[in-house]
């Protein structure tokens, strides 16, 4: 008899545990290294927007994807996250070239907010933005925006010029970015197009704020810090673009245009600066030419110009990377790159 009892606790047992049905998977996103060199690397996708409980997969892969095979390919790289007062989060070891299978870094968020994943050893590149949260209703949030200094968390003093990039999200189900708007030594608020440089020796004072679509204005935020730079000179030219949109919709068949800004971060003028675009010959063809060319561009100059891109029919229901590739005489090259969504065709 004792043994039909025990029989029957272990039959109810189990059925208590079918009918609970199966424990909730954890959800794992994936973020891929983009590029094959240190002037192309970059991570895929540039911007995450998760739950608490989430965790996240850094993988240094140039095959990225939803869930890329994570082995290091070219060169060494790290991870470092920043909550959005610049302050450190984690950080994993320096990942070595040929680190094989297990060639990432994973984290689970515990809680809400704006996050910044770097990779210290490509931090011009290799800079993302991460918002974890949940939401709904109305949006009455306002975004969160960090700061970096030379890639880094901002310190009191610099010995040369330094770089200023900013990065601003919204609260996960939030109405999204809308506009990032910084201030130099007082000066009035100007939007944010894309790291800026200061290089004038002495004190200096940034303040930034970003608003975000349902028209809530983040509280300014600053940070103060002093260039000695201990002799000086002229600074060489130095190239920056940014493309606006990242990320764009599109369907097959029709254009689609991108701005792109091309700004010498230097003292001296660049010859022969230019942008030139590079997409799948099957899927992307430039409508307006391939490269926008300039005979020069001087010391803290900005020009802008407009891409147009016909979609081409092999290309729907994909994901196409478009690379903004900015050259001139003597400097490094500059690499930017986009994504377009491509609606699938109806049948």
């Amino acid at each position: 008899m004792s043994g039909r009892l025990g029989l029957l606790a272990a039959l109810v047992a189990a059925a208590l545990v079918l009918s609970a049905g199966p424990a909730a998977a954890q959800t794992t996103h994936y973020v891929g290294e983009e590029g094959n060199s240190p002037a192309n690397f970059g991570w895929d996708p540039p911007e995450l927007e998760i739950a608490v409980g989430d965790t996240v997969r850094w993988c240094f892969s140039a095959a990225a994807g939803d869930s890329p095979p994570c082995e290091d390919i070219e060169a060494p790289h790290d991870v470092h996250i920043l909550d959005s007062a610049g302050q450190p989060v984690a950080a994993s070891d320096v990942f070595p070239v040929g680190g094989g299978a297990d060639a990432y870094f994973e984290y689970t968020f515990d809680s809400e907010g704006t996050f910044t994943y770097i990779c210290q050893i490509h931090p011009s590149t290799m800079i993302g933005t991460l918002t974890v949260g949940g939401g709904g209703g109305e949006d009455t949030i306002p975004p969160t925006t960090t700061i970096l200094l030379n890639g880094a968390a901002p310190v009191s003093t610099y010995d040369g010029p330094v770089e200023v990039t900013l990065q601003a999200g919204d609260n996960a189900g939030g109405s999204g970015v809308e506009t990032t708007e910084y201030a130099l030594d007082g000066g009035d608020f100007q939007e944010y197009l894309g790291p800026f440089t200061v290089s004038e020796e002495g004190e200096h004072t940034i303040r930034y704020r970003s608003t975000d679509a349902a028209g809530n204005v983040e509280e300014p935020k600053e940070v103060t810090f002093t260039i000695d730079v201990g002799g000086g000179g002229e600074e060489p030219a130095a190239l920056a673009v940014t493309v606006k949109p990242k990320n764009k919709r599109a369907k097959a068949g029709r254009k689609v245009a991108f701005r792109v800004r091309l700004a010498n971060t230097g003292d001296q003028a660049a010859t022969d600066p230019k942008v030139c675009v590079k997409a799948p010959r099957k899927r992307v063809k430039p409508a307006n030419g391939r490269c926008w060319t300039l005979s020069e561009l001087a010391g803290g100059e900005q020009r802008s110009a407009r891409f147009a891109l016909k979609v081409k029919k092999p290309a729907a229901g994909k994901r196409v990377k478009v690379r903004f590739v900015a050259t001139a005489e003597g400097i490094k090259r500059q690499v930017r790159t986009v994504t377009l969504r491509v609606a699938k065709r109806k049948r």
